[in-house]
């Protein structure tokens, strides 16, 4: 089936989600090589992949992955492909202890930072947290406080397998899209910050292709993978199904529009300080960038009906102590 489906990548014939589900189950089982994989992902680099090939993909890594069991829940979660090379401050990772304490359940899936001087996974450990938990201790945390953090590495046998290949190549592959949309809690809800234009309809398509209830993927040029107030944000909503393009401006949220450098992040444990300062109450741009990101998954959520209830909300979570509140509920959790 490798061999079938370079073969059908270098001629330029069309490659099925069912071409690409085939071959990443083959490697997953042993059948095919690194190198058949290796060869496979350049082809289909080069001539750029579809919508059917990272759906195919998506199929194989949902089915392999460890999953963290919520009994129905409707959790929510606020993820980032990265590579935007912006480094900001961690906003998805600070604006999910918000959304918590608005009272939307949060299951944050994330890593260590790749593209960027720190990821959420480095974050919350400069924050205390535990990030190793056993996906039964991940469950009950988040049916339990309302927020927990799913550690990718933990939960992704399969991605591990495909690392060395992706490193080898040391190119983007269609693999670099996929960590987002494959959250191990099955979350049905999502704010997912894309890179770019076309990754963020490729995302779309793969959303709206597999279930999603609904989603917000979103991308403001500079580039951010994220809501980030420095101009209006593109977004494609996912409704069970449809595809609608939106544009979310800052005054749409009742914000002013922030200055790229009040967003420029550090170090994790830089990082950490500013988030822990803002659940503390401190106002500045970043509180504005954070209560933003809140706000989507507040709607997503179906628990605001406009972003700029959604932000008020996100800033009332912060005024009441209800975020920070959540942060030291999960400190006390990883001490027990």
């Amino acid at each position: 089936m490798s061999h079938h489906l370079l073969h059908r990548t270098i001629a330029g014939d069309p490659v099925t989600r069912e071409h690409a589900s085939t071959l990443l189950r083959a490697f997953a089982e042993g059948e095919a090589l690194p190198e058949q994989l290796a060869a496979a992902l350049t082809a289909l680099r080069m001539r750029g992949e579809s919508a059917e090939v990272l759906i195919g993909f998506t199929e194989v890594l949902r089915e392999q992955y460890i999953p963290v069991e919520l009994a129905g829940l409707p959790a929510v979660d606020l993820c980032g492909t990265g590579g935007d090379c912006q480094s900001t401050v961690n906003l998805s990772t600070a604006a999910a202890f918000v959304v918590a304490g608005a009272g939307v359940p949060v299951a944050k899936h994330g890593n260590h930072g790749v593209s960027s001087k720190t990821g959420s996974a480095d974050v919350l450990q400069a924050l205390g947290l535990p990030l190793k938990l056993a996906p039964e201790a991940v469950a009950r945390c988040i049916r339990e406080l309302g927020i927990g953090f799913i550690y990718a590495p933990a939960h992704h046998p399969l991605f591990a397998k495909i690392g060395p290949v992706r490193r080898a190549l040391g190119f983007r592959t269609a693999f670099n899209l996929l960590g987002p949309v494959c959250n191990p809690a099955q979350v049905k809800r999502q704010i997912i910050g894309a890179f770019s234009i076309e990754a963020m309809r490729l995302i779309a398509d793969v959303l709206a292709a597999l279930g999603t209830e609904r989603a917000f993927i979103v991308h403001t040029p500079g580039p951010y993978d994220e809501v980030s107030l420095t101009a209006p944000a593109m977004v494609l909503e996912v409704s069970n199904g449809k595809i609608t393009e939106r544009t979310f401006a800052p005054a749409d949220f009742g914000s002013r529009t922030l200055e790229p450098s009040e967003l420029a992040g550090e170090d994790a444990t830089s990082n950490a300080a500013r988030i822990e300062a803002l659940l503390k109450g401190q106002k500045d741009g970043v509180r504005q960038a954070v209560c933003a990101n809140a706000a989507c998954a507040i709607v997503v959520a179906g628990k605001a009906d406009t972003l700029a209830e959604g932000f008020r909300m996100a800033e009332a979570s912060i005024d009441s102590g209800a975020a920070y509140a959540k942060l030291q509920a999960l400190r006390a959790f990883g001490k027990e």
